[in-house]
């Protein structure tokens, strides 16, 4: 099934409440990051550091989505708010 033939709805539900979640979980790793740097713990802040990226990455491949879809919907919306109060020809 491709992006297209889901409900697009859904699937930007799924991103919104992913977002959420993400923020949270790249805070905390963050600060664990800080933790292990400060601890003097540089293999373990390496590994950290390296979930880290990989998870600011997929949160910033959905943040872009999430973006572009709401864009889409605006534009659609301003698009049939003008047809609407256009002036018949």
């Amino acid at each position: 099934m491709t992006p297209q033939e889901m409900d697009q709805e859904k699937l930007l539900t799924w991103m919104k409440e992913y977002l959420k979640r993400s923020k949270d979980r790249l805070e905390a790793q963050r600060n664990a990051f800080y933790d292990l740097v400060i601890a003097g713990q540089d293999e373990a802040a390496e590994r950290q550091l390296k979930d880290m990226v990989v998870d600011q990455a997929v949160h910033s491949m959905l943040y872009a989505e999430v973006l572009d879809a709401e864009e889409y919907t605006m534009m659609q919306e301003a698009v049939a708010k003008m047809a609407k109060d256009a002036p018949e020809a």
